[in-house]
């Protein structure tokens, strides 16, 4: 493991994203796991409370953490590691009593994450009313099965104007009347999927 020092660039070889249960509001989301080929190396992040900062600067993910340190991560790094690192990352989940398979968030959810985050239109993600993340996340453990994957739901949650609820999207909608439009907007979407509405 390579040991923490002043706040830094770390460029990773090969990485993983995390996204851990929260015990606390305060306590970190989202973990990087970095790796590098040289000595086995390993590196697990301090943490992301959100993707807020997630940038995106040519081939490489740029994600400030909430040590100061900020990893760069390669497109091309995704779920790179050695035997030896894997078997680490293996190990720490299995003390968190979970499994890659329900941890991993994918490049293509962060490159779109990443997208919204450089947006000139992020005001309603940064309101202090408004948990963007975790009211996307709710929004589609209720209508996930009318998406094809997470990164369709995220662009259409945030730019889908909707006739029917007078063209609003709909994360103003929710922002609006929250759980009671959350269940309105899965039933628009049932009775689209059923041909009900154009």
């Amino acid at each position: 493991m390579i040991p923490e020092t002043k706040t830094m660039v770390i460029e990773a070889e090969g990485w993983f994203v995390l996204r851990l249960h929260q015990a606390s509001e305060d306590d970190p989301r989202y973990r990087i796991f970095a790796s590098w080929r040289a000595n086995d190396r390993w590196r697990l992040s301090s943490g992301a409370l959100s993707f807020n900062e997630l940038k995106i600067a040519d081939s490489n993910l740029i994600w400030p953490q909430v040590s100061g340190n900020t990893y760069q991560l390669p497109f091309t790094g995704e779920s790179g590691a050695t035997y030896y690192t894997a078997s680490v990352l293996e190990r720490y989940l299995c003390e968190l009593k979970t499994t890659l398979v329900h941890v991993k968030v994918g490049l293509s959810e962060l490159t779109t994450w990443a997208s919204y985050s450089t947006r000139n239109d992020t005001n309603i993600r940064k309101s202090e009313d408004f948990d963007y993340e975790t009211t996307f996340y709710e929004f589609y453990a209720l209508c996930s099965e009318f998406f094809r994957s997470v990164r369709e739901a995220i662009i259409w949650f945030d730019t889908a104007k909707l006739a029917s609820f007078g063209q609003r999207v709909p994360r103003e909608i929710i922002l609006e009347f929250g759980m009671s439009g959350m269940v309105a907007i899965k039933d628009y979407l049932t009775a689209k999927s059923q041909g009900s509405f154009e």
